[in-house]
């Protein structure tokens, strides 16, 4: 379990690495204030073509926040956010959270001036399972 734990981090840290998904533009983040998104799972609420784990869909849950005008500072504060859930389902609508098991925490987020993001998390991942793996992958990979 642990082996494949560690393997499962392992691969998570090299996408990371190599995820693009921020797009660099020249044009500021001017607010103090600002809204970020986090990633939670509806369990069994996907459509063909895009469900994860079990059949689950992905539900971006938000957070205020007060943060330097950055995009370093948004996904930091985003993955803060989801990191800092401790219950297993979040909200009135119950979405749940792979990660209220785990205790981690992004260490460092680089964002090159090409726009690809590099993430450093640390801590104990922990995992229910053949379902939570993915769920735990995209809930990571949808809130940066």
């Amino acid at each position: 379990m642990m082996k494949k734990l560690l393997s499962f981090i392992f691969g998570l840290s090299l996408f990371l690495s190599a995820c693009s998904g921020i797009q660099n533009t020249d044009e500021p983040i001017t607010e103090d204030t600002t809204t970020v998104d986090f990633a939670l799972v509806i369990m069994e609420g996907g459509s063909a073509g895009d469900t994860i784990g079990c059949g689950d869909a992905i539900y971006f849950a938000s957070k205020e926040v007060s943060i330097e005008p950055s995009i370093k500072a948004r996904i930091e504060a985003a993955l803060e956010a989801l990191f800092s859930i401790e219950t297993a389902l979040y909200g009135e609508q119950r979405f749940y959270n792979a990660l209220s098991t785990s205790s981690i925490t992004e260490s460092s987020v680089n964002v090159s001036p090409n726009g690809d993001v590099s993430v450093a998390l640390t801590g104990a991942l922990l995992s229910a399972g053949t379902c939570d793996d993915p769920r735990i992958e995209e809930q990571i990979k949808q809130t940066i």
